[in-house]
């Protein structure tokens, strides 16, 4: 897994402080769905919508239709899973390429927790919906295109737009029905509540959807239909779930497969250039953006890349499974640092249309950290169930337990990962349970440590950071391996730019990577590095003293300045020590007055960062 250490400091010292506290949840108070088109409206029962809630708290809930005006109410109690169905309508656009008004906002008054059912005999799906803190303005997506490709099943994605005057770009990857061709991006502007479906008789797994306004979107994908795997008897079925934005992709992913299935399909999707997507420690794929990777697991296996990627997990037709029951459904894996400490859902009772339960099993498959296998709590008993450890990664342990139809819980002192699923008579769902942070701790680390002083003809010893057991080394410094001691050392004798890379790997055998880049200074031919800061400006635009900045006789290893007003509020950022600020917030110019900065900054010829602060007058 590759652990970019530098790169990563800079994110961190860009962002804004409530970013760097922020968790991600799938708790929320607004939310958006966007259904897909399923099989033609002729055939089996008629489509049934269910939007599910849950709360920790009383929570007034509205579900409205802003592009036609629809609003409906209703209260999701505390403790309790609500099911709400919409009225009876086809909530979903019947062609592709066209401006529609099918999406949905789903809003409270406390955080609630939301997935979306689209019941059909046959034909059902449902997917966990993410709150508009979790949605993004990039995507790619998972589709499955029908292996017996009969007629009218077509691969599947629909947008739904969250704020006016959104433009996305979509670059699909086959040729859409609206004569579209892979490779080559359109763009559609949107209005809040608007939504667009996409549909090919390709297979647009990996298209790239962007929103160029800046805006998030929504984004869901499959398929209206597929046969996955072609088995006696054959059938296929609608696959739908919400997809990730490509900012929170992982690099680790831990599969369960589904119980008594005899194996799932899964396709890991790229989001970068050169990326090495692993199983259980083997590389088994080196794809490019977009491009994905399929294969069939039968055992629980942990999946793993250099860059960042989606994982999603295909339910095969009923005639392939063991257990006779099932029909294709698409699951998109949460990230392994994707956890939770609670969850509550329901195992549907549903009866279709034709007089028959629409599922007649229901599973939970449950992946938790190794030495907490018994702190989880199951409809409020503790949970007796074997838990196997991941071979290839031995820090977390996976089970499957069946369930009753009805309410469930889960929690647990310590967070894990969890999905639910149930299969019918040619029938199935798949539903990811919710998330309440990131823990970035709980999969295998690496990072590059540096001791000595970056100058010229000085020691310079790189060593490994990791949590896990490294039994071998692999150090590349400019692209040519130099050694593989556990400890790298080298006495540069230019100044400039080196970039190091560490390739090891652990005693289970995974592949661990980091890359630093880092700058060597021939600190003899420099006077010491200092820095000064004015205590006064005048920004009157005279071209005298306009700007409060650093002054610096070397260029920092990090940087960062901040300047608060006298109560505390933070009026100006920055991370790049050439720009200064010019007495403005928010394009107001700020009052004369006494200000407070406060810079943080790594000189070359320092082995720590300083950190200084003092006052600053605002004068005009």
């Amino acid at each position: 897994m590759k652990r970019n250490l530098l790169f990563a400091l800079l994110v961190l010292a860009t962002l804004p402080l409530s970013a760097l506290f922020a968790q991600p949840t799938t708790s929320g108070t607004e939310f958006w769905i966007g259904y897909m088109e399923n099989i033609d409206l002729l055939f089996n029962d008629e489509p049934r919508f269910v939007v599910q809630t849950t709360a920790e708290e009383d929570a007034n809930v509205t579900i409205s239709v802003p592009a036609t005006g629809l609003t409906f109410n209703f209260v999701s109690p505390a403790g309790f899973v609500t099911d709400f169905p919409l009225p009876q309508a086809v909530w979903y656009s019947e062609q592709s390429e066209i401006v529609d008004n099918k999406g949905i906002r789903v809003t409270a008054d406390r955080p609630i927790q939301v997935r979306a059912f689209h019941y059909r005999a046959y034909f059902s799906e449902s997917s966990l919906v993410l709150p508009v803190e979790e949605l993004g303005t990039e995507y790619r997506v998972s589709c499955y295109l029908d292996e017996d490709q009969s007629q009218d099943s077509p691969t599947c994605l629909v947008i739904v737009s969250t704020a006016d005057a959104t433009e996305v770009e979509i670059t699909p990857t086959a040729l859409t029905e609206g004569l579209h061709p892979g490779g080559a991006p359109f763009s559609v502007v949107l209005d809040e509540g608007q939504s667009y479906q996409v549909q090919s008789a390709g297979d647009l797994t990996g298209t790239l959807i962007r929103s160029l306004s800046g805006s998030p979107v929504a984004v869901f994908s499959g398929a209206t239909k597929a046969n996955i795997e072609i088995c006696f008897p054959g059938a296929d079925s609608h696959l739908y779930d919400q997809a990730i934005p490509t900012d929170r992709w992982g690099a680790d992913y831990l599969f369960v497969p589904f119980r008594g299935q005899g194996g799932d399909q899964i396709r890991v999707v790229a989001a970068e250039n050169n990326t090495h997507v692993y199983i259980d420690c083997d590389e088994v794929a080196s794809l490019n953006a977009g491009e994905f990777f399929q294969t069939k697991l039968a055992a629980a296996a942990y999946i793993s890349a250099d860059r960042p990627v989606s994982v999603a997990q295909f339910n095969s037709s009923q005639g392939c499974n063991p257990s006779g029951l099932g029909d294709p459904n698409m699951l998109q894996l949460f990230p392994a640092t994707r956890q939770g400490f609670s969850t509550r859902w329901r195992a549907s009772d549903e009866i279709n249309g034709l007089g028959s339960p629409y599922f007649l099993k229901h599973f939970v498959n449950i992946v938790v950290p190794s030495d907490a296998t018994g702190s989880l709590t199951l409809d409020g008993n503790p949970l007796a169930a074997t838990f196997t450890t991941y071979a290839a990664n031995p820090n977390f342990a996976w089970t499957q337990v069946e369930l009753d139809e009805g309410f469930h819980s889960l929690t647990g002192t310590t967070p894990f990962l969890a999905y639910s699923y149930g299969f019918g008579d040619f029938d199935a769902y798949t539903m990811n349970l919710d998330y309440s942070g990131d823990e970035p701790n709980s999969v295998s680390d690496l990072s590059i440590v540096l001791d000595g002083v970056l100058c010229v003809d000085s020691t310079l010893l790189f060593s490994a950071q990791s949590d896990a057991d490294l039994t071998e080394y692999l150090w590349t410094l400019n692209d040519e391996v130099t050694s593989e001691d556990a400890i790298f050392g080298i006495i540069p004798i230019d100044s400039g730019t080196y970039l190091l890379s560490l390739a090891a790997q652990t005693a289970s055998g995974c592949p661990l990577i980091d890359n630093i880049a880092f700058q060597v200074e021939d600190c003899s031919e420099t006077e010491a590095c200092d820095l000064q800061f004015a205590t006064a400006f005048t920004p009157d635009r005279d071209g005298n003293n306009d700007q409060f900045k650093a002054l610096f006789n070397c260029t920092p290893l990090t940087f960062r300045l901040q300047v608060f007003s006298r109560w505390g509020e933070l009026v100006f950022e920055t991370t790049d020590p050439d720009l200064g600020w010019d007495g403005e917030l928010d394009d107001e110019a700020l009052t004369s007055d006494v200000y407070i900065w406060r810079a943080e900054y790594q000189l070359p010829d320092r082995d720590n960062p300083d950190v200084d602060f003092g006052e600053l007058h605002l004068i005009r």
